[in-house]
């Protein structure tokens, strides 16, 4: 399916359900605060009860203006619950299967809209708009939104003008559940297709046939694999193949969950598992020349603004210790492609030629190397790690084309030739970035494989919203300098 048919198909409908939602219950909350005797008792015993308190009697001024200004009320309403919205993945497609994920989101999405704009009223000092109506506003707006958005869904299935196959693989009772709620509800119009079942002393080769077979015949769009038991080198070969199908992968698993605990994103919970989802990777030309386009945008900006601050580290690094102000390194980008990395230098010259002789003092398991005390860190150099400070040159490695600013970590030579297992090296499958999920997630605390596992499931699920998710946490993980050193 292309990028336009999958905004038309499913993207669309779900923008215009929430658009009607949000008249609604802008027009329905006027109706029953200005022209209702009795919404306007509510409303005075409302604002009375959650403490606002003007709600009783709100004038002929107040009722005029919002009358007059609706028009501009409401595309202010509606941009800041549209990008809401998105942030919370309330228009990802096929990401969530479960109805309460969605209401999850529209409740998220419209609590925030409200501290938005509470926050705004304090700000400016703004007495004139009544509070308990924004509330009662959302309010309604949520539940309308939900009853459109399943409304739309019930309608789609029943015309088939949404349809996305599934192939669903095991035969466990979790995989039963999941057949059995496809079927009652098609959410985004997922429905199976086809069952495969999952042995796991049959060779992986025979059971990557048989999804492949099953995803050609059915022309499918979703694989869900729904069998704890299959490992993570079996699912990382299923998700190979479907991203060279180009079909999204849905995976019941508790072997990925550094994913929940440690980087918070949010999933369908199936029976206590969470299933783990994965878009086909696909053709993103349009976000790959936005992210590009930002990228260096915001870096060559980021340069200018913080040349004071890049100055007065220069300074204090030279003053510090003998040597060069700027580290640099060759890293592994893109397809393992070499490129020169710029970083502050936090160690002593000679940390190089040192690091044979402390190998054996390495804390980090597998592929990286890691010492939380590290001898040959200077004093200047601590500080600046633990605040990050050190990574700022890479902006320049941004606007270069090296990197990105969220990406998978790019690491040293010598930990590329560390890597234990084959499907270790996707996380090479994109442009190395200066932040990621494992820098927001816990950095040197997160084991190598934990890393990797986070890299992979950003890949195949990065967008401009994720981008930003990961940009915003970076910034708290800085200021509190979670997991540096």
């Amino acid at each position: 399916m292309s990028v336009h048919d999958s905004w038309m198909k499913r993207t669309l409908p779900l923008v215009v359900c929430d658009t009607l939602a949000l008249i609604a219950a802008y027009y329905g909350t006027y109706y029953l605060r200005f022209e209702s005797d009795l919404g306007r008792q509510f409303f005075g015993w409302f604002g009375t009860a959650i403490g606002l308190g003007g709600a009783a009697n709100p004038g002929d001024i107040l009722e005029r203006y919002y009358w007059e200004q609706s028009s501009r009320l409401l595309v202010t309403l509606f941009a800041t619950l549209l990008f809401l919205y998105a942030f919370f993945d309330l228009y990802a497609g096929h990401r969530f299967i479960r109805r309460a994920m969605m209401l999850r989101g529209l409740v998220l999405a419209n609590i925030t809209a409200l501290v938005l704009f509470y926050i705004y009223f304090y700000i400016t000092r703004n007495a004139f708009h009544p509070r308990s109506m924004f509330v009662s506003m959302l309010a309604i707006n949520v539940v309308l939104s939900a009853l459109l958005r399943s409304g739309s869904g019930r309608i789609a299935r029943h015309f088939g003008w949404r349809s996305c196959p599934a192939v669903l693989v095991g035969d466990t009772p979790e995989a039963a559940w999941i057949a059995a709620r496809l079927e009652a509800e098609h959410p985004h119009g997922v429905h199976v297709a086809k069952r495969v079942p999952y042995n796991p002393a049959e060779s992986s080769k025979a059971l990557l046939d048989a999804i492949a077979d099953a995803v050609r015949r059915n022309d499918a769009g979703v694989v869900i694999a729904a069998d704890r038991r299959m490992p993570i080198g079996a699912i990382m070969q299923l998700l190979a193949l479907t991203d060279n199908t180009g079909v999204a992968t849905k995976v019941l698993t508790d072997r990925m969950n550094v994913l929940i605990n440690e980087a918070g994103m949010r999933m369908d919970m199936i029976h206590g598992l969470p299933l783990v989802h994965f878009d086909p990777v696909g053709k993103r030309r349009l976000y790959y020349v936005a992210k590009r386009g930002l990228s260096v945008l915001l870096a060559l900006l980021l340069l200018v603004l913080l040349s004071p601050v890049l100055a007065l580290i220069a300074i204090l690094t030279r003053l510090s210790s003998p040597g060069p102000v700027l580290f640099v390194q060759e890293r592994i980008g893109f397809n393992r492609v070499p490129f020169r990395m710029f970083k502050f230098r936090t160690m002593y010259a000679d940390a190089e030629q040192r690091q044979a002789e402390i190998e054996q003092l390495n804390e980090a398991q597998g592929g990286l190397f890691k010492i939380r005390n590290d001898p040959r860190v200077t004093p200047v150099g601590r500080w600046l790690r633990r605040l990050s400070l050190d990574e700022l040159p890479q902006l320049w490695n941004v606007a270069r084309g090296d990197m990105t600013l969220v990406g998978p970590r790019p690491l040293p030579r010598r930990d590329l030739e560390q890597y234990f297992e084959k499907w270790h090296y996707s996380r090479h499958g994109g442009l190395p970035g200066i932040t990621c999920l494992w820098q927001v997630s816990g950095r040197s605390e997160i084991n190598f494989h934990n890393m990797c596992l986070l890299d992979i499931y950003y890949l195949r699920n990065q967008s401009l919203m994720l981008d930003l998710k990961i940009l915003i946490q970076t910034i708290g993980v800085v200021l509190f300098a979670r997991g540096a050193y």
